[in-house]
């Protein structure tokens, strides 16, 4: 019973799914890390002044 399993992953390419699903993982992570990168001090400060809910009130600037 167990060999009907084995040839349906074998035969449906289950090794080649889980190297695209890990090479779409680190693309995504390493576009997101380029970002953080990238960024610009303005827009970390500018983030970081942002209030973590909506019941606090918090000055902060906005950008244009």
């Amino acid at each position: 019973m167990y060999d009907i399993f084995k040839d349906i992953v074998l035969d449906s390419g289950g090794k080649t799914q889980g190297l695209v699903a890990f090479f779409l993982s680190f693309i995504v992570f390493s576009f997101i890390m380029v970002r953080a990168w990238r960024a610009r001090r303005d827009d970390e400060k500018h983030v970081a002044s942002l209030p973590l809910n909506n019941d606090t009130e918090t000055s902060h600037t906005t950008q244009p």
